[in-house]
């Protein structure tokens, strides 16, 4: 029964295949959906009862194991999307807390000049971006969605100049980080004394440690000096550095009587120091006397003190005054100088000059 049963199904089937190739398009594809699911149902209907129940056992696992595949597919598609996505590109920038770097210098250092997505950004790669930049001493970075980056740094401050054959800024923790262009300037003390070799950021061993421990040191003095008592009428132009006898400052006024002192500071306490250098600047303004050299680092005694002054230029002596010369008569003139050549003569002693010069006076006087 079941042969006679499915052949007569394969003959309407193939007579419904046959009969429908002659109509539209519509009615043709019409055919061969209701075809395909005759199919399906006399395919159900001969499959045995267990192996239909086998498959519906199975079929929720099947689709959670195409949901477990699918989902994260998903996922990934969905988050490449958006991280391409042009809503979500910067389109503004705001930079806070610059003062000397401009804000094109900085979007290069942290390379977001272009517009990237804002979503793809790794903020702190960013953030080291913009602190290769040698005035940035630290930076942070944050998003504000949908489209805008803020950046906020903080410059460093430069305390000295350190001369080492070339100039370098270096700042108030006295890490070195930039090299002086050609002529630029900044009106900042300079520190002597060292090699680079010393001050190198990679340079390692017990020189290079106390190198970096004098130039914070006279970073220290420095700003010990500036708020005493004699920083308000001395400024200072270098300081000389030594590992074994300390500092040594050279003052640029603006009293005229520092102008040019060295100040052999030494170490120990500046405090008391510039009291000292107060009272020695009073005797010198007694004395008339300004100061050359000041000796404050005497090992054998933490008060004694050495002065030199500046002996002030010697006086040129006066030039004596030329005498006068006596007048003198001159025959055939009319004209006698007295007291010196080019000197007026009155018109008194011209007359009487003429008188015994004219031999027509004479001729008369000589008949009287």
């Amino acid at each position: 029964m079941s042969a006679i049963a499915s052949g007569t199904y394969r003959q309407r089937v193939v007579s419904r295949r046959l009969g429908h190739l002659r109509g539209t398009w519509l009615s043709r594809t019409r055919a061969r959906l209701r075809v395909c699911a005759e199919d399906l149902t006399h395919a159900l209907r001969t499959v045995p009862l267990r192996v239909l129940r086998r498959f519906a056992g199975a079929l929720p696992y099947a689709l959670i194991a195409v949901c477990v595949a699918a989902v994260p597919a998903a996922v990934v598609y969905g988050y490449q999307y958006v991280m391409r996505s042009p809503d979500f590109a910067v389109r503004q920038v705001r930079v806070e807390g610059n003062a000397r770097v401009p804000v094109a210098e900085i979007l290069i250092s942290g390379g977001v000049e272009d517009g990237p997505s804002l979503l793809a950004l790794d903020l702190t790669q960013v953030e080291r971006g913009i602190e290769s930049h040698p005035w940035i001493a630290s930076a942070s970075v944050q998003r504000e969605l949908p489209d805008q980056l803020v950046i906020t740094v903080k410059e460093r401050e430069p305390a000295l100049v350190l001369d080492l054959g070339a100039r370098f800024l270096v700042d108030r923790f006295g890490a070195v980080f930039k090299k002086l262009d050609p002529g630029e300037r900044f009106a900042l003390p300079i520190v002597s004394g060292l090699t680079w070799d010393d001050v190198a950021p990679g340079a390692i061993g017990e020189r290079s440690d106390m190198a970096r421990a004098l130039v914070r040191g006279a970073i220290t003095v420095l700003g010990s000096f500036s708020r005493s008592n004699i920083g308000a009428v001395a400024r200072v132009a270098e300081i000389r550095v030594d590992p074994l006898h300390g500092y040594v400052l050279l003052l640029a006024g603006p009293h005229p009587y520092l102008y040019g002192t060295e100040v052999r500071l030494g170490r120990g306490d500046v405090g008391d120091k510039a009291d000292h250098m107060l009272t020695l600047l009073a005797d010198a303004e007694k004395r008339g006397l300004p100061l050359e050299r000041i000796h404050l680092n005497d090992a054998r005694a933490s008060g004694r003190i050495a002065v030199l002054h500046r002996t002030p230029p010697a006086l040129p002596e006066p030039e004596p005054e030329p005498k006068p010369l006596r007048g003198r008569r001159h025959r055939g003139r009319n004209e006698t100088k007295v007291g010196g050549a080019g000197a007026p003569v009155d018109s008194e002693t011209q007359r009487k000059a003429h008188r015994r010069t004219d031999p027509d006076v004479l001729e008369s006087e000589g008949e009287e």
